[in-house]
């Protein structure tokens, strides 16, 4: 059944150096069952972190004319239910690696501020997952993910996996609403009415 797992995934260790395998393997169980919900249109669809824990999608829109970048967050809880999210503008890089790694820095100090335990950070950037545990590179790219990797050291217990598009799709709204907000936008507690509609097909 391991084809029909939608994810890699990035275990990261606590200082002390405890790793969480069983919360890899809760999530490709979790994982397994809902793309087997999808599995005739080829589709992955959003999961629920394992109990006590919260997850944290991130997606990113780079504008190359500009130089913008949409960066999308969206937080719930164990049972589905939005807890907060974050549409910010950036600006600062020239590749679309580039971009997804300055979302997911953005989303990480944003979420540090409010928690640090049993977090699981969602991306589908790929390149940004598989880098966060591979070896020091010199470019701009791996720069930032060496500052998330930083910045990862703050929190306790966190995961850092991919999935599809499909499985994110609310925070590519708020990544795409980005680019038309002057400034960047937080909603706690209550979701804003352009996400509604999708977190309530995924709840």
């Amino acid at each position: 059944m391991d084809e029909y797992i939608p994810f890699s995934a990035a275990m990261l260790q606590t200082d002390l150096g405890q790793s969480f395998p069983s919360l890899i393997q809760i999530f490709q169980m979790k994982c397994v069952g809902c793309a087997l919900e999808t599995n005739k249109t080829n589709v992955r669809k959003w999961c629920k972190p394992p109990q006590d824990w919260i997850k944290i999608n991130v997606d990113t829109t780079f504008w190359t004319n500009t130089g913008h970048i949409g960066a999308g967050c969206i937080i719930r809880d164990d049972q589905g239910q939005f807890l907060r999210a974050k549409a910010s503008k950036l600006r600062g890089c020239a590749t679309a690696r580039e971009a997804e790694a300055l979302s997911f820095k953005e989303a990480l100090t944003w979420t540090k501020e409010w928690r640090t335990n049993r977090c699981v950070f969602e991306l589908d950037a790929k390149a940004v997952v598989e880098v966060i545990h591979g070896p020091q590179k010199q470019s701009n790219f791996h720069v930032i993910i060496e500052e998330c990797r930083d910045i990862l050291k703050h929190f306790e217990e966190v995961l850092v996996i991919f999935d599809y598009r499909s499985a994110n799709k609310v925070a590519h709204v708020l990544a795409r609403a980005a680019y038309s907000m002057p400034d960047s936008m937080v909603w706690c507690n209550t979701a804003p009415e352009l996400i509604c509609k999708l977190i309530a097909e995924e709840y």
